[in-house]
């Protein structure tokens, strides 16, 4: 905005402190928003406890206060920052690879899982119905990590994993919900990580 700063000096352009991205051209007479456009998830990361009872829900997106960039990059509870819109056209959800095998089979084999913006449900099956393309892939070797081993959801490959037929559309004054329900009981080893991705272009105003 310095650059516009300056034109704004000569008269031609002039950056407007009301709202973010927007600059008034006094030789059109008009204003226009300058936005920045990128390829990129959100992410949420929670941890899953060693002892899930039938009917626990994990929710995504919501819970993200005094979380670390690799666990999440949303800095507000269940909304975009200000000002932000997002086209999504992939979900997805990764365990991480610190996961024993066993407990990764657990996590997925008895999950429900589903997104939904401001309480409209855009996607829900089995988790298996969600993988990210994202991963690690590869066997452990040596013989002291024979309890050691890889899993992803999915190859991971985002190339493999299809796009939404139809994007869905996410404002800043959207509600941002990510759901894994378990139906039936299940136990892991140790309480484990689960990501959620929300894959699209993300716009949001030139500052």
């Amino acid at each position: 905005m310095k650059g516009l700063g300056q034109f704004g000096t000569n008269n031609i352009i002039k950056p407007s402190t009301r709202e973010p991205g927007k600059v008034y051209i006094p030789a059109l007479g008009q204003s226009v928003k300058l936005v920045d456009w990128r390829e990129d998830p959100i992410y949420d990361t929670v941890q899953f406890a060693t002892s899930i009872t039938a009917g626990k829900e994990y929710i995504f997106f919501r819970d993200v206060s005094n979380k670390d960039d690799w666990q999440t990059n949303l800095k507000q509870s269940s909304r975009l920052p200000a000002d932000t819109e997002m086209i999504v056209w992939r979900p997805g959800i990764s365990i991480l690879e610190d996961v024993k095998p066993a407990d990764a089979k657990n996590i997925v084999a008895k999950a429900y899982a589903k997104i939904e913006i401001s309480d409209t449900i855009y996607a829900s099956g089995p988790m298996q119905r969600f993988p990210s393309g994202f991963g690690l892939a590869g066997v452990a070797a040596g013989t002291t990590t024979t309890d050691e081993g890889i899993y992803t959801l999915g190859v991971p490959a985002p190339g493999s994993v299809p796009p939404l037929t139809i994007p869905i559309h996410v404002t800043h004054n959207d509600d941002i919900r990510g759901t894994v329900k378990y139906a039936v009981a299940t136990t892991l080893s140790a309480a484990s990580y689960v990501r959620m991705y929300l894959m699209g272009w993300i716009k949001r105003p030139v500052r």
